[in-house]
């Protein structure tokens, strides 16, 4: 999501827009990064949201550039090669 705005008042918003995600849990299956302007207020608001998504089971991480996002999605796992 590019250009989006959030205007959420309390947690209960954060829950429920949560609660939305997390009826489509199977539809992410891989990392989401959450690209915030580096204002107090919404970072706040993010760090609840990502607790949320935590509890969810999601691989949601938070960041406020995008060179930063595109590395951490960009990451990939070894895979032991001794366990052939």
């Amino acid at each position: 999501m590019r250009e989006t705005t959030v205007s959420v008042s309390n947690i209960v918003d954060i829950l429920e827009v949560a609660r939305e995600f997390g009826s489509s849990v199977s539809s992410f299956k891989n990392k989401i990064a959450n690209i915030v302007p580096d204002d107090h207020e919404r970072m706040v608001i993010a760090h609840r949201f990502k607790a949320c998504m935590d509890m969810q089971g999601f691989e949601w991480e938070i960041f406020t550039d995008y060179e930063g996002a595109i590395e951490w999605l960009s990451e990939t796992e070894d895979i032991d090669q001794t366990t052939r």
